[in-house]
């Protein structure tokens, strides 16, 4: 994803997802790379499907990690732009 290619990841992250729907870390990879590619919207619509999928499988919320991630996706912070020199956004998940 370091080097933009945004949509190879973003089908990659969802065969993923799709094959281990309980693994926080591809949701986030999905997530990052949907909003990287300039489709914030379906980004969030992901962090609902995961916040369903955990809480009605584990009785789980999501990691800090990806609620940090949704919140950064919200704000529209510059360290998720993979282009951004300054911080970049470290996901923990």
């Amino acid at each position: 994803m370091e080097l933009g290619d945004h949509q190879g990841v973003v089908a990659e992250a969802k065969q993923a997802v799709a094959e281990f729907p309980l693994q926080e870390g591809f949701w986030a990879v999905l997530m990052l790379g949907l909003c990287r590619s300039g489709r914030q919207s379906e980004g969030l619509r992901a962090f609902g499907r995961l916040r369903t999928v955990l809480g009605e499988e584990l009785g789980i919320e999501r990691s800090t990690a990806l609620r940090e991630l949704e919140e950064a996706v919200l704000l529209q912070k510059p360290s998720l732009d993979w282009r951004h020199s300054g911080e970049k956004f470290q996901s923990r998940a």
